[in-house]
This record gives C-alpha cells, sequence and structure tokens, in this order.
C-alpha cells in the first residue's frame, strides 16, 4: 500500500491504519522507493506547472477553474456578484442568480480542490529533500511500532477540529461552533425578556412599519364590511388614526436591498451568553419589493417568514460568523429551527435537517453591509430608540429600546470572519475592505465607515442616498413626503454634523451634513487611501501579541510540562522497552469561550544516542519550528508523522477528547497528556507546538514560541 501524495498531512483525509507493523512498513518503504524514482527521473515542475497540470486531470477542458499565481500561492479566480449593492434577498426570477449561484458552488470546490494541490506541491517538495534520511531499513520497523503503538495508547485524541465533514454546509458550521461553541436553536417563537436552558438570555420582538408618524399593522377592520384585513394606523397615544387597504409608502424604509422596504411583520432577537451573542433575523419579504397589500402574509400573528439570518459574534475578539437559510426552504417561527450543524457532531438528525436548512453556496454577501466592526446595521428601519425618532412620545410607544446596544468599536478594532467555504466564496470582499475616517470630523468621530456597503448607509444617513455611482436608490421611491418634509416629522436625514448626531428633536433638527463635506467622504469611501485600515483581520496564533494583521493578541499558552519514562507497558519482548510521558496544561482562553476548541498541539519528537557525559543538548540540536509542522511528513497513523527524522504528532487534542466529541465547557485549563514508546540509552528531543484553525483559508496560524524537552531513557 503506497502513501498516496493526496493523502499527505490533510486532516480531512485519514488513511486507513495498517492492521500490523509488516503492512506499515511494507508500505512505507514502498512509498519512498516510488517517490524515489519520481524525483530521480523527472524534472521537478514548477509551482504552476504542477497545480495547472493536475488541474486538468482533476477538471480537464472548459470546466477547469480560472487561477491567478502569486508570491502568496494560486487563487481561484472570484466569483463577481451580478449586482452592484449586495442584497439581502437575491431576486429568484432573475436569471443571472440562477447562475450566480452555480458558479458560487463550483468556486468553493474549485477552492478546496487547490487548497489540496497546494499542501501536495508542498509536502512533495519537502519529502523530496529528505529522501536521504530514509535510507535503509533499519529505522521503518521502529517508526512502525510507535505509530502502531502510540496510536492505541493515546486513543482518538489526535484529529483536526471541524475535520468529520465533507458537506460544505456542515464543516462550517462545525467550524463556527469550534470558534464560538454552542450555536443555539434559532428561535423566535417568543417575544419579550427571558432566560434559556443552555445559558443564554434572550430578548425577542417584532417588527412593524411606521407611516406618517403612526404604527401600522395589519388586522381584521371592525369596520369594514365582512371584517375585511385592512391596515390600522394608531398614533403614539394609541389612538386610531385611520385604516388603509395599501401601504405604498413608509417612514423608514428598510435599506436590505432585495427586500420588500416597507415590508412588516418580522421578528429580531439576540442572544447573549458572555462575550457571544447570536442575532436573529426572521424578515417578511414578497419576491417582488413593492407597495404592502392587505394580504394575510403581513399579519403578526402569522409565523411564515421568507428569510432566515443567524449571525454569530464575539465582543471581545470581534469573531463573526453569518448563516443564511436556503432559498429552496420556507421558514416559520411557529417553534424553533434546527441550528446550523444539528446540536453538534454526534446529532446526525439534526445534522441532516441544518444541511438542506442553511445556505451551502453563501451567496448572500454579508461581510459586504456588515463591515463596520459589529454585526448590527442599526437604521431607523430596526426601530432602535436612538435613531429615528423625533418626538419623546412616539419613541417611547414605538420603540425597541436597546435591544441592540451601543457597541463603538474604532479603526483598529479586529474583525475576522469565521468560515473556510464563506471566505472563499467571498474573498474579494474581504480583502479589499477599508476603514475610512472623515478628515471633516463629521461623520467618524463616533461611526466608522468604508468602502463596502456602510457607504451606502452613510449615504442615506444625510439624507443623499443615490449619490453615490451605480446606486439606483429604489428605496427613495417608498419614503414617505412626511418623514422628508420640514417641521413635524422631518426625520431624514436621520444622521447629523456634531454636536447633534441621532439627535433630531431640534426645531429644525440640526445642521445638515454640506455639500463640499459630503463629495470629501465620498470620494475617500469610493477609493480609499493606499495606507487605509483592512477591515476584516487574521486570526492570531496562541501564545502571540498584537499585531497589525491580528489587531488583538492571544497570551494564553501551555503550562505545568511535565516529562517522565517507565517500563512499556505491553511487558517483556517488545521492540522498545520503555515509554515516555508527556503532559502540560493549556485553556484557549481567546475570547473567553467555555466550549472553544479552535487549538490544537504538534510534538516533534527525534530519537538521538545519549551523548557522552549526558550533557544537555544546545538549542539547534532541538526539531526546528519548521519540522513540528509536519509538511512534507509521512503518515504513519492517523495523526502520526514522520519525515525521517522526527516522529511527528499533529492535531493532538486535550485528554480524553476523541474524535468528533464536542468538548465540554471549562474556564479552567485542561490537561493535554501523549505517550510514546522509547528504548533505553536513548535521549528524546521534544519541541511542543500550539497552532489555531484559522477557518479562514489560512489553515492553521502556528505559536513561534519555543517549548522544547529532552528525556535520557534509563
Amino acid at each position: 500500500m503506497a502513501l498516496k501524495a493526496d493523502q499527505l498531512g490533510r486532516p480531512d483525509v485519514l488513511v486507513r491504519r495498517c492492521a500490523n507493523l509488516a503492512l506499515v512498513t511494507a508500505a512505507l518503504l514502498f512509498g519512498t522507493a516510488l517517490l524515489a524514482q519520481r524525483v530521480g527521473t523527472q524534472t521537478a515542475p514548477t509551482y504552476e506547472q504542477f497545480i495547472r497540470g493536475e488541474l486538468k486531470n482533476v477538471a480537464p477542458g472548459p470546466a477547469a477553474p480560472k487561477i491567478t499565481f502569486t508570491a502568496k500561492g494560486a487563487q481561484v479566480a472570484p466569483v463577481i456578484a451580478p449586482f452592484r449593492w449586495p442584497m439581502e434577498q437575491l431576486p429568484d426570477n432573475d436569471p443571472r442568480v440562477k447562475e450566480y449561484r452555480e458558479q458560487l458552488r463550483k468556486h468553493i470546490e474549485a477552492q478546496q480542490v487547490l487548497q489540496g494541490l497546494d499542501q501536495t506541491y508542498r509536502q512533495k517538495l519537502a519529502s523530496g529533500e529528505r529522501l536521504e534520511l530514509f535510507s535503509g531499513s533499519g529505522r521503518l520497523p521502529r517508526l512502525a511500532y510507535i505509530a502502531e503503538r502510540a496510536a492505541a495508547w493515546n486513543s482518538e485524541i489526535f484529529w483536526a477540529p471541524a475535520s468529520k465533514e465533507s458537506d460544505v454546509n456542515l464543516r462550517y458550521a462545525d467550524e463556527v461552533r469550534s470558534v464560538f461553541g454552542l450555536i443555539p436553536q434559532f428561535d423566535v417563537s417568543r417575544l419579550g425578556s427571558f432566560g434559556l436552558d443552555n445559558g443564554y438570555t434572550a430578548q425577542v420582538a417584532a417588527l412593524f412599519v411606521e407611516v406618517d408618524g403612526n404604527r401600522v399593522e395589519l388586522k381584521a377592520n371592525p369596520g369594514a364590511p365582512g371584517n375585511a384585513l385592512q391596515f390600522e394606523h394608531r398614533d403614539s397615544a394609541g389612538s386610531v388614526a385611520k385604516w388603509t387597504t395599501t401601504v405604498p409608502q413608509c417612514d423608514k424604509p428598510s435599506l436590505a436591498g432585495g427586500v420588500t422596504p416597507c415590508g412588516t411583520a418580522s421578528r429580531v432577537g439576540r442572544y447573549v451568553r458572555g462575550n457571544i451573542e447570536w442575532l436573529l433575523l426572521a424578515r417578511k419579504t414578497m419576491p417582488r419589493p413593492g407597495a404592502l397589500a392587505a394580504d394575510r402574509y403581513w399579519l403578526q400573528d402569522n409565523p411564515e417568514y421568507a428569510l432566515l439570518g443567524y449571525i454569530g459574534f464575539n465582543r471581545q475578539t470581534g469573531e463573526v460568523a453569518f448563516f443564511d437559510g436556503a432559498p429552496s426552504q420556507s421558514f416559520t417561527w411557529s417553534g424553533p429551527t434546527v441550528a446550523p450543524g444539528g446540536r453538534g457532531y454526534q446529532d446526525a438528525a439534526g445534522r441532516a435537517v441544518a444541511a438542506r436548512t442553511y445556505d451551502p453556496t453563501f451567496a448572500v454577501d454579508c461581510a459586504a453591509c456588515h463591515d463596520n466592526k459589529e454585526p448590527r446595521i442599526i437604521t431607523p428601519y430596526i426601530k432602535q430608540a436612538r435613531v429615528g425618532y423625533r418626538s419623546q412620545a412616539a419613541q417611547t410607544a414605538f420603540s425597541l429600546g436597546d435591544l441592540f446596544p451601543e457597541g463603538l468599536r474604532g479603526l483598529r478594532a479586529p474583525y475576522r470572519v469565521v468560515g473556510t467555504g464563506y471566505n472563499t466564496a467571498h474573498r474579494a470582499t474581504i480583502d479589499r475592505g477599508r476603514m475610512v475616517s472623515d478628515p471633516s470630523g463629521n461623520c467618524t468621530a463616533c461611526h466608522g465607515l468604508t468602502n463596502l456597503n456602510t457607504a451606502r448607509f452613510a449615504s442615506d444617513s444625510v439624507g443623499r442616498l443615490g449619490s453615490i455611482p451605480g446606486d439606483a436608490a429604489p428605496e427613495n421611491a417608498f419614503r414617505t413626503p412626511w418623514a422628508l418634509r420640514a417641521g413635524d416629522g422631518k426625520i431624514h436625514p436621520w444622521m447629523l454634523p456634531p454636536p447633534n448626531g441621532n439627535d433630531l428633536s431640534g426645531e429644525p433638527p440640526g445642521t445638515e451634513l454640506g455639500t463640499s463635506d459630503w463629495s470629501v467622504l465620498q470620494a475617500l469611501m469610493m477609493q480609499p487611501p493606499t495606507d487605509a485600515p483592512r477591515i476584516y483581520t487574521s486570526a492570531p496564533a496562541p501564545e502571540s501579541a498584537l499585531l497589525d494583521s491580528t489587531r488583538i493578541g492571544d497570551a494564553f499558552a501551555p503550562d505545568n510540562f511535565a516529562l517522565s519514562s517507565t517500563v512499556n507497558r505491553d511487558g517483556a519482548g517488545q521492540l522498545m522497552d520503555r515509554e515516555v510521558h508527556l503532559s502540560w496544561t493549556y485553556l484557549n482562553g481567546l475570547g473567553a469561550v467555555p466550549e472553544r476548541d479552535d487549538v490544537r498541539f504538534n510534538v516533534a519528537v527525534q530519537e538521538v544516542t545519549v551523548a557522552a557525559g549526558a550533557q544537555p543538548p544546545p538549542p539547534t540540536d532541538y526539531p526546528s519550528l519548521d519540522e513540528v509542522k509536519g509538511i512534507g511528513a509521512s503518515e504513519l497513523a492517523p495523526g502520526i508523522f514522520t519525515d525521517g527524522r522526527n516522529v511527528i504528532f499533529r492535531d493532538l487534542s486535550f485528554a480524553g477528547h476523541r474524535r468528533w466529541t464536542d468538548p465540554p465547557p471549562t474556564t479552567v485549563p485542561r490537561q493535554y497528556r501523549l505517550v510514546f514508546p522509547a528504548a533505553s540509552g536513548k535521549r528524546y528531543l521534544i519541541r511542543v507546538s500550539a497552532k489555531r484553525y484559522t477557518f479562514d483559508g489560512a489553515v492553521e496560524a502556528f505559536s513561534d514560541k519555543d517549548h522544547v524537552f529532552f528525556i535520557d531513557v534509563q
């Protein structure tokens, strides 16, 4: 059995464990000889030649994805959305949408293939460079024995997080759960504030539409023939002002492109536990945005809705994740909706439902709209007390108060989208997003602005929706004259220059932003300066300080290392007569998430002869930081590799955390243990390295700290 090149080092591919030592040894010998033959008889291809050649085998002819090559490697050409501005509701009747979704699906698949080929190429290079280390077969039985016994003694603790599934949807959910911990069920069936059994506190509210300063709701009109459904207009004092059969315009149309601007009877929620919050969006909309008719769909007690949006956020780390309901599904809030990934790895039934509930193409570019360093987009439509009310009476009667509290985050705050599939689909947006500062000081003293969709929200907030190139501003046609007029009612624009901000109580309300100031700010948002800070940041490695690329450090480090040896538990006559025990403690405390599970350890072990006098080894003798990564190493057993000089234990989790199980919560360091065979009279040089799975395309972020140890086995 040869070890295939495309199986080397991949966490999502587990080479079947050989049944006995003879098979392991034979596999190593054959794989090494085959590789030696290839290296000796063929000219090594360049990186680009190798990738292009392999892609022809995977996807020949016109099906081959378009790729670009840079100093960082290869990337599949991004899919360009067919609309100038991101849309929450992609119009299903537009023929471009079907093609766009299909392109996204192919793009995600192609990027996964490309990442595998990239890793394979690097492995082949490293393996070729180390061929001489495999010369002679004397070491192979020992390597095979170490792998076979270490696999048995350590049980199933060698596994990468979120590596169970090939299904894009479930893999994404597992990645998010590894960072955010428990994902609660999506449930807006109950209104109000209450606690949940899983430790979250919940707030859920209903949205409604406002017209001419009145609250409007679809109800049975007792004064109409047959109690026909009509829209009741009620003022802030609770008195009925009138009834209408349609709502052609409203005071605060939604800016979520593609949805019904004056849609009503949606529900929003917020779940909070520690630093983690989940935002729940159950939005009603019609396929074609337009005026509201007296359709039962818009009743407050009708639980049907069209758009499910679920956003996770860690307020400390700035990590964010976006889930959208699959366009093929219909939704109801009459009961809870299964969480992404179900209840975890072991929930087969729930995962099967979840896989078809959420959109696996990530077609809605959430990162382009939710780009202001926090997941909440606060416009007058969302009915927060602090935005869009001039009348204290109306604010008291109609607003949702502080359902979404202020969470101002500065230019240097970290903000990172979690999810390999999502990052793959929207790499272009994530890479080009930049933060902008207003040189006039009007708009960024309190708020961050960007060159993505926040630019569009900003234009509306200052009464200039439609001024940005390419923005047709359809919402302008749905805004009531009452919201635009002078005097009572004028709530648009809804943001004003200092010192007013969102305080519209003045008569007339404060000075509006001048044309020249807006022109300067608009130009910056359309073309940020070359040194403008990136919106989206990278994942910090364990034990790292704050960097410009991460804007957050991770100070948590392994501790309490212990090293000892005992007699081989299998008794006399074994190939190696001793065993080494290595242990340490570690708390994956980034973001204070009790179930966080995105860190694993690699351990490299090198066996040498004890030097005369048993002097401690110099630092250069230990396995290197590059070697502990295991690039180019051959797999001996699941999670156990060799590069010819070191045995490398990859993806080691804490004691008892068996493959594809969710960790119990903890706020104290967990215990880590590794046991491997050893021989009397030998020295073992050991390097332990922590790494974070980034789930954003970079795969792993390794600690650069030295944790090196040696033991002389007697």
